[in-house]
């Protein structure tokens, strides 16, 4: 597990979340051009609904509950483990 997880820090040691949003929002929008409406997931009903239509917001949201960015690699760090212990 602790290789595993050292693993997956050292593969994403150089993401940049900025970037990766604007990609993920770009990706969705892009998506939602070119597949019918009968097609889309439910997570554009939700984006419509929740987000007011606004990808970016989605993503924002999406992000700052994800356990797999930056804060919880912080957290984990920040708890007496330094990412060189993993």
């Amino acid at each position: 597990m602790v290789a595993n997880l050292k693993a997956i820090v050292e593969k994403y040691a150089n993401l940049d979340l900025g970037i990766d949003k604007e990609v993920f929002t770009a990706l969705l929008k892009e998506y939602r051009s070119q597949v019918d409406s009968t097609y889309l997931p439910e997570l554009y009903q939700t984006i419509a609904t929740e987000y007011g239509g606004n990808e970016r917001t989605y993503v924002d949201s999406l992000y700052a509950r994800s356990e797999l960015t930056t804060p919880w690699i912080e957290a984990f760090s920040g708890a007496g483990h330094h990412l060189s212990d993993i």
